[in-house]
């Protein structure tokens, strides 16, 4: 750019002085809009990587972002597109937990510390039709085979084991005792 072109750029532009009140309302609907489109992509990154929870989301963006009403209605409008759904996220959570082999009431804690209602978690689990029982023998025989507990010590062990996975005694103890 040469020198001329630069001092008639120069002289075009308007002091900021004589900023007009229309010239400030847009450059803060530009900033608005670039913000809500910073959130869209940072939130969309996220959850491009694993499923979130509303609040789960909620949270990493505030970490990012200051303005609090625009992260809620920006995850709202997501919300509303499909692109985040709690009940599609306690699905998985469910899912996942399964995998694992952790019992009802560990993926229940897990789904209530992320923010998921009690009937979305109620309904994951219905639709994933798990005998506890069943999953509580196969995790049983994977982690000590199917050597019998020697003395009460280690049926001890066993039992806070398996309650630390989430299962309740009940089971725990058909299981231990082979019922």
């Amino acid at each position: 750019m040469e020198a001329d072109e630069f001092l008639a750029r120069l002289k075009a532009t308007k002091p900021a002085d004589e900023l007009s009140l229309d010239d400030v309302s847009l450059n803060e609907k530009s900033q608005a809009s670039r913000l809500a489109r910073d959130i869209r992509s940072k939130a969309i990154s996220l959850l491009a990587r694993r499923e979130h929870s509303f609040q789960e989301l909620e949270s990493k963006l505030r970490r990012s972002f200051s303005d609090e009403p625009m992260v809620l209605e920006q995850l709202q409008v997501l919300a509303d597109e499909g692109l985040q759904s709690d009940q599609r996220y306690a699905e998985i959570a469910v899912r996942s937990g399964l995998t694992k082999f952790h019992g009802l009431s560990r993926i229940k804690n897990q789904l209530r510390s992320n923010g998921i209602s009690a009937s979305l978690i109620e309904q994951a689990v219905v639709e994933a039709d798990v005998n506890w029982v069943e999953q509580l023998q196969q995790l049983s025989l994977r982690k000590y085979g199917d050597t019998p507990c020697e003395d009460m010590k280690e049926k001890a062990k066993r039992i806070r084991f398996f309650q630390y996975r989430g299962y309740p005694l009940s089971d725990i103890y058909a299981v231990l005792d082979g019922r």
